[in-house]
């Protein structure tokens, strides 16, 4: 009843005209979405051949010195030594290893039993009855390519309570919140898969005799494992991992960033990966673009990682007519975010110590990319149909503005004053860093008509 009163409060508040614009706003997407669901259940999601890129990715990153990795290589080898047997650390879980045939401890005192059990086998008949009919075929030939004798993660289980989200489940039909001591996050932590990376230093060290290491290519195809392994069972648009777009933008750029790790240090990597990897890739993109988090009151660090991540696949992608548009909404954004995100001194709008670094961090590898463009994507910024970006908020026409770098002769895609503001944003966290690394961790909250005020120590 209150909820009903809430909403009817609200109605009358709104102008006539206003009220009727967002009826139809919300009937269009619930139409859209309805047939989008029919479509996505009756034919599969995966890339048809029509999206294909023929050579390879952009590269834009160098190996590091052996010299830097030999510091760090005892705990390299622990670590990347847990990622091999499946065991992660995520939200407080402790080392668990993560599986279809686990028995999870459970959370405050709620445990589900909602192992998917069955033997796994390598023609992929185990996919059968989890992956949606119209998907299946696709799934299986792209599970056939992992290693014979690799055992599947389980990237649909929320590995603390054990309640486990459905592989055929419809992206936006994905419910969270619904139970008691189940966090959807956790899966979704999963699958950023954010300690890929750690693979490459690992076969670095191991491809120049460090001790304490696997042989190298053990690093390399647990890569390609995992990733085949994560497309195999999450066909785009279905299930827990498609849910938010956060995670989608973090996890195409971990994806990337590894591989182009891996080239730097000379691996090279099957045909049959390749095109299996860069149509995924594409399709990270697609999503992205198709389920922007924007709202034109309020944004936060969610839409912030959506551009981060559109912007990593539409710099290494080959430029088509569509990763041309992708490139310039993602500059036109991140500089548009900036400026809304970020106070003239430095601070993330969101009052909070930790939002602001992450949300910097972001930046920071965002410029990082743009910055490295080559000649042919900072070509494709002053010449792009703006017209095949039917989204909200509207690509501006071309050209995406260049401007002079301070001290040096390059035209850059950033004005003045947003580098003026990266500078200070770093500054900030330099204040906010004691000198054994912490920070102290401020949320300010705004609740009733009073701030709420928690500090807090974290690494």
């Amino acid at each position: 009843m209150d909820e009903l009163k809430h909403y009817l409060d609200r109605a009358i508040s709104i102008r006539p005209r206003q009220l009727a614009l967002k009826v139809l706003d919300r009937t269009g997407r619930r139409i859209k979405y309805f047939l989008q669901r029919q479509n996505d259940i009756r034919s599969s999601t995966y890339a048809q051949p029509i999206v294909s890129f023929c050579g390879e990715l952009h590269r834009y990153l160098q190996a590091l010195p052996i010299s830097l990795l030999h510091s760090q290589s005892e705990k390299i080898s622990l670590l990347t030594e847990l990622i091999l047997a499946h065991q992660f650390d995520l939200l407080g879980s402790g080392w668990v290893r993560v599986g279809h045939d686990i028995r999870c401890r459970g959370m405050e005192g709620y445990r589900y039993e909602m192992g998917s059990n069955g033997e796994v086998d390598h023609e992929g008949h185990w996919l059968e009855g989890r992956v949606n009919l119209a998907n299946l075929k696709q799934s299986q030939y792209i599970w056939r390519l992992v290693s014979p004798n690799y055992l599947p993660i389980d990237w649909h289980l929320d590995f603390k309570s054990g309640y486990r989200w459905a592989e055929d489940l419809w992206y936006l039909d994905v419910p969270h919140g619904h139970k008691p001591g189940v966090d959807i996050k956790v899966p979704w932590e999963l699958g950023r898969m954010q300690h890929l990376p750690q693979l490459v230093w690992a076969y670095t060290l191991a491809a120049n005799g460090e001790r304490g290491f696997q042989p190298s290519q053990l690093y390399v195809r647990e890569f390609r494992n995992q990733v085949l392994d994560f497309i195999a069972t999450n066909p785009p648009r279905f299930g827990v991992n498609w849910k938010s777009p956060m995670d989608v933008g973090i996890r195409v750029a971990n994806w990337l960033v590894t591989y182009d790790l891996f080239r730097a240090y000379g691996v090279e990597f099957d045909d049959h990966f390749k095109k299996v990897f860069f149509q995924n890739i594409y399709q990270h993109g697609q999503h992205i673009v198709n389920n922007l988090e924007w709202n034109e009151r309020l944004r936060g660090n969610h839409y912030l990682s959506n551009i981060m991540g559109l912007l990593f696949v539409a710099s290494y992608l080959p430029c088509t007519s569509e990763t041309n548009a992708w490139l310039a909404f993602g500059v036109q954004e991140l500089i548009n975010e900036v400026k809304c995100q970020f106070t003239p001194d430095g601070a993330n709008f969101e009052a909070s110590t930790s939002y602001h670094r992450l949300a910097t961090e972001m930046i920071i590898y965002a410029t990082a990319l743009l910055l490295g463009l080559p000649e042919e994507k900072q070509s494709a910024l002053k010449d792009y149909d703006c017209r095949l970006l039917k989204i909200l908020p509207k690509l501006k026409a071309a050209p995406i503005p260049f401007y002079a770098l301070a001290g040096t002769e390059r035209l850059i895609p950033l004005p003045s004053w947003y580098v003026e503001r990266l500078e200070r944003m770093a500054e900030f966290t330099m204040h906010i860093t004691k000198p054994n690394g912490k920070i102290i961790q401020i949320e300010i909250t705004i609740v009733a008509d009073f701030l709420s005020f928690s500090p807090c120590f974290v690494d």
